[in-house]
């Protein structure tokens, strides 16, 4: 199946966008200052290469992901500086009816509520733009911040289960109905653009 996401999403502080290759550089030195804390959770950082030469490379295979509608990696940038603060996207293989959220934000750059404003954003764009019929957060339950932002986020635990690598991790779930209660019937649409930043309508 190919999924649509938009190739911008904009909150109140956030731009959520597809990468370009000129954010290599930007993304290899902030995954550089992070690794060691969010290798902890995740395995990709510590295979990544650190120069922004090299990292070009491997941004250039996430446009095309996203351009083909099969993964939606996306960068988060402050929408006030335009710096690059950390990564979001919408993952397709937990079925053909489900979105998966990942997400992970610079050290500096915690405790501001801004991963809980972009996970709200991407699970009202999978569910209301791409058509997904549920929305999944897995994560380590030991990742404390991780599990927060699905709990702030309205989602409800599923339990704990077994992912492809053999990892036992707590799944949580958000539906449509979700979307009528708290924090989303409270929250703005995110602005949705393509990459040129022309503003996409919302389906009716």
């Amino acid at each position: 199946m190919s999924w649509y996401v938009p190739a911008r999403i904009e909150t109140e502080r956030l731009i959520l966008r597809r990468y370009r290759t000129d954010d290599a550089a930007a993304v290899s030195r902030v995954v550089a200052a992070n690794r060691s804390r969010v290798v902890r959770f995740l395995s990709w950082p510590e295979a990544l290469p650190s120069t922004g030469e090299v990292r070009a490379v491997l941004v250039a295979p996430s446009i095309a992901l996203h351009e083909r509608g099969q993964e939606f990696p996306m960068g988060i940038f402050d929408k006030a500086t335009g710096d690059f603060i950390g990564g979001a996207g919408l993952h397709t293989d937990r079925g053909a009816d489900a979105l998966e959220i990942g997400y992970w934000i610079a050290a500096d750059r915690e405790g501001e509520g801004l991963i809980t404003e972009a996970a709200l954003a991407l699970t009202r764009v999978a569910l209301e733009v791409a058509g997904a019929e549920r929305v999944e957060i897995w994560c380590d339950p030991t990742n404390r911040r991780a599990t927060a932002v699905a709990r702030r986020s309205g989602y409800a635990s599923q339990g704990m289960r077994i992912d492809d690598d053999g990892e036992e991790l707590e799944v949580w779930a958000a539906n449509v109905e979700t979307l009528a209660g708290e924090p989303y019937a409270s929250t703005p649409r995110p602005r949705l653009a393509d990459p040129d930043g022309d503003e996409i309508p919302w389906p009716v």
